[in-house]
Parts: C-alpha cells; sequence; structure tokens
C-alpha cells in the first residue's frame, strides 16, 4: 500500500490483514475503521471507493488497524458501541454490549405497567439496560449497583450523556451489599446480566474477549452459575409482591436456572425467552404475591 491508494485498496488490503489474524468480521471492521480514521460515516466508504486517504487519514488508519490485528474490541478502539440504537461509551472497565442483552431490555419493557416502575440492575457495567429503560419507559425509578468503581464511572458518563443521570441512582457494592433495609421490598424487576460462562470455558472464547474484556464480568465459577445463584437466593427479599426477576443466562443453562428459581418457592409464573438465534437466553420469573 501507499500514499496514492484509494479507498477500495485500502480495504482489500486490511481486510486480508486481519483475515491472517483469525477475525471473521475482518471486512467489517476494515471499513469501521476506515471511516473512523477518515473521520466520515460508513456509508461514505462504501459509495466513494475511489478516495484518496491524506497522510494523517493514513498514519491513523494504520494504527487503528494494528489494535485490531492484536485482536483489539473494535468497540474498545473507538470507544463507542451501539445498543438499542443508542451509542455508549466503552472501555476496558466493562464488558462489551451485546444484541443478546437487548432481548433481556425487551422482555422488561414487555412487562412493565404503566405508572411509576422501581428496577434494580445488578452488575450495571455500562449502564445500558437502566438508561435505555429510563429513556422508554415514562416514569422509572432506577438503582443500578455494581462492584466496579470504574464501571460505576463509566454509567454515570452514558446516564449523564443519555439525559437520564438524575432518574438512576448508582450504587458501589456486591449485588445486594449496597441496598439498605428501607430498600426492601421496592421492586417491580430485578434485572442482571450476569457473569455466567463457566471457568473451564474461559479459555477456548475468542482472543477479543479473554484478552481484553473485564474477566470478572465474564466468569460465573466452575459451572457458570454462581452469581446467578446468589441473586435467584436474594431478590425475592427485595422484590414487590409479582415483582419480576429478570435474567440474561448462557447457552444451555435455562433448565438448571429455572429449577433453582422453583426451589425457592417464591415464584409462580416463569418464562424462558429465545435471542436472535433461537438459544434460549432469558428468563423471568414472576413473585406469588
Amino acid at each position: 500500500m501507499n500514499k496514492q491508494s484509494t479507498v477500495s485498496e485500502f480495504i482489500k488490503f486490511s481486510t486480508a490483514q486481519l483475515q491472517e489474524k483469525g477475525i471473521p468480521s475482518a471486512r467489517l471492521d476494515a471499513e469501521i475503521l476506515l471511516a473512523c480514521a477518515m473521520g466520515i460515516k460508513r456509508q461514505e466508504i462504501l459509495t466513494n471507493p475511489s478516495s484518496l486517504l491524506n497522510p494523517d487519514e493514513v498514519k491513523a488508519f494504520q494504527q487503528l488497524l494494528s489494535q485490531r490485528a492484536d485482536r483489539e474490541p473494535v468497540a474498545y478502539i473507538l470507544g463507542l458501541k451501539e445498543f438499542w440504537s443508542m451509542e455508549f461509551q466503552v472501555d476496558r472497565r466493562v464488558l462489551v454490549p451485546r444484541p443478546e442483552t437487548e432481548i433481556l431490555v425487551k422482555a422488561v419493557l414487555d412487562h412493565a405497567k404503566k405508572g411509576k416502575v422501581a428496577a434494580l440492575d445488578l452488575g450495571t457495567g455500562s449502564g445500558i439496560i437502566p438508561i435505555v429503560l429510563a429513556k422508554e419507559l415514562e416514569c422509572v425509578e432506577f438503582v443500578a449497583v455494581d462492584y466496579s468503581q470504574e464501571a460505576l464511572h463509566l454509567a454515570k458518563e452514558n446516564a449523564k450523556a443519555h439525559g437520564v443521570d438524575g432518574e438512576i441512582e448508582f450504587l458501589e457494592g456486591d449485588l445486594f451489599e449496597p441496598l439498605v433495609d428501607g430498600m426492601k421490598p421496592r421492586f417491580d424487576f430485578i434485572i442482571s446480566n450476569p457473569p455466567y460462562i463457566p471457568t473451564r470455558d474461559i479459555q477456548v472464547l475468542e482472543p477479543d474477549v479473554r484478552q481484553y474484556e473485564p474477566m470478572a464480568a465474564l466468569d460465573g465459577g466452575e459451572d457458570g452459575l454462581v452469581i446467578i445463584r446468589q441473586i435467584i437466593t436474594g431478590s425475592p427479599a427485595y422484590l414487590k409482591p409479582e415483582g419480576s426477576l429478570c435474567l440474561e443466562i448462557g447457552i444451555g443453562q435455562s433448565n438448571v436456572v429455572e429449577e433453582l428459581i422453583r426451589k425457592t418457592g417464591k415464584f409462580g409464573k416463569i418464562q424462558i425467552i429465545k435471542d436472535y438465534a433461537g438459544i434460549e437466553r432469558v428468563i423471568m420469573a414472576q413473585g406469588l404475591g
């Protein structure tokens, strides 16, 4: 490649380079990073393939491409990730938001009644769940908890950027630990996208995930259910009568998690919801009232 290469030539070369690194989304990533380096939208890349890059754009693109070749996630490179058609700041303090979590958000929206909704998000990370719900619901009282002070700083920045920081109370601590007695039972929903990957499976994750994303937000213990058990056990004390527990879960975990919920004797109707790939991804359990 040289300084006179066109956009299409840069894409072709960089796609091949990323493919050699085993990146399945090589072309898409190359287009996104090139658009970033040029300060334009990806669509403009596609509609102007003969355009030339200036020296600063070439240098910027080479740096971005080098980061991706090292398997750094595109979201971390850009510092942004789209979720629910909204842009969120992300970096290595938090997990990269994934489409599957939109299923969790939609499940809550589908069951939320009109009027004031009180909800608790455990392990809020970048804050995407409470922020989206605060934007979508007219009257919401949200508490978002995370053990990571750094993650909470980022979540607060995202909440402010989307104009809902006044509707969400962010608390630092482990699951229910920071909740005071006056907070129970008060929630219509307890929501969580917890760590649910079994420890033994961490080593086979893609390098993008294994090397860059916060391990504590991924590792669910020996069977992947350590945190999920704690949430199931603790939730009834903080839910209103007929309030709902909503959890994102891993592949093949639905039956076990459903049984854990039933064993508490505190929940009635249980619904399991599949994701876009047909995987049972979200479980919603309603209190007996």
